[in-house]
């Protein structure tokens, strides 16, 4: 993957979410469902986001992670409903590993799953056409070649996401 690209992930891998220091806490830390009103706050941290970082000429290869990390493939997702190829694969890639720590990381609402359970929540969405399937199966392959992070806590396969793409 050519030097440019890299870093654009790594630096969105750090801010994607920078858009959410505009959501009330009581929303990022509801256990519930969220309202229509509270999705639509929630929503808007990927235009937010954008808006924070576009100032910076050096994030400019980060601004479609940070905005498009949560559109899906067959355009159900957020901010603009793109489909397909349209979400760039910078976007998709982030969204991939995003989705994996979202799913491995106990959160307000639900505990933490397990790898396994993960892939296989991750496979069924990609069956329903919201996800990148060659990507989940390329990260699946990846940390299958990380025996050692298959019964290491979450945090630690944070960690390891983040040196994969790092490294990538």
């Amino acid at each position: 993957m050519e030097f440019c690209v890299r870093v654009a992930l790594r630096r969105g891998g750090m801010v994607h979410d920078i858009g959410k220091v505009a959501v009330p806490e009581h929303i990022l830390l509801k256990a519930g469902p969220l309202d229509p009103v509270e999705r639509r706050l929630m929503e808007a941290h990927t235009v937010t986001g954008e808006h924070i970082c576009a100032p910076l000429k050096s994030f400019r290869q980060v601004l479609p992670i940070i905005r498009w990390h949560h559109e899906r493939q067959d355009g159900s997702g957020y901010p603009d409903r793109l489909r397909g190829d349209a979400v760039p694969l910078t976007a998709r890639i982030l969204q991939t590993a995003d989705l994996f720590d979202a799913l491995t990381t106990d959160r307000p609402y639900r505990r933490a799953l397990p790898q396994e359970q993960a892939f296989a929540t991750m496979h069924e969405e990609v069956r329903r056409g919201w996800w990148d399937g060659a990507l989940v199966d390329a990260l699946e392959a990846m940390l299958g070649d990380a025996p050692a992070l298959v019964a290491s806590p979450a945090k630690a396969e944070r960690t390891r996401l983040r040196e994969l793409v790092q490294s990538a």
